[in-house]
C-alpha cells in the first residue's frame, strides 16, 4: 500500500528549465569567503533574500576546486531558488558559477569585488538583488505531479 496517491498533486514554482520547486528564494551566493562579508551586507540591505556564506574558495585546487564549483552551481541551479546574485573577489571564478547557474535559465547576475571594491559591489548588487526580489514576487504557485518533486 503506496502512502501517497500516484494522482497527487502539490503547489509548486515551475523554474525555466521545467524543474519545480516548493520555494521561492533570491539567493546571495558567495563564491569564495572572502566575499562572504559583502554577501551577508546584500542579505541585510535587501529584505527578501537570503545569503549563503561558507568558508571555502581560496586554497582550493584541482579536483577540490572542481567540487567547489559544482556545489555553488548546483545550490544556484536548485528548484528552490528563483533568482541569484553571485559575488565573487576574482571575476574569472565569479563568472565560471554565474554561467554554469545560467544553463538553468533563472535569473543570474554576478558581481565582482577586485574590479569595482566592496562598497561599489554592495551597492551594484544591492540594486541587482532589489529588482530580483520584484521578479521573484511575480511567479505564481501551480499544480504540479507529486513525482515532479
Amino acid at each position: 500500500m503506496s502512502v501517497i496517491q500516484l494522482d497527487t498533486t502539490f503547489r509548486g514554482y515551475r523554474r525555466e528549465n521545467g524543474r519545480v520547486g516548493v520555494r521561492n528564494h533570491v539567493i546571495i551566493l558567495p563564491v569564495d569567503d572572502l566575499s562572504n562579508a559583502a554577501a551577508m551586507a546584500v542579505e541585510a540591505a535587501i529584505k527578501g533574500t537570503m545569503a549563503i556564506p561558507h568558508p571555502y574558495g581560496r586554497l582550493q585546487f584541482g579536483a577540490d576546486l572542481d567540487l567547489h564549483f559544482r556545489t555553488l552551481i548546483g545550490a544556484g541551479s536548485n528548484p528552490n531558488v528563483a533568482a541569484v546574485i553571485v559575488i565573487g573577489i576574482e571575476e574569472g571564478w565569479t563568472k565560471r558559477v554565474v554561467d554554469g547557474i545560467a544553463k538553468s535559465g533563472k535569473p543570474v547576475m554576478g558581481f565582482g569585488i577586485e574590479l569595482h571594491g566592496d562598497h561599489d559591489t554592495i551597492m551594484r548588487a544591492s540594486k541587482a538583488a532589489k529588482e530580483m526580489v520584484q521578479y521573484a514576487t511575480t511567479l505564481e504557485r501551480e499544480e504540479c505531479p507529486i513525482s515532479e518533486l
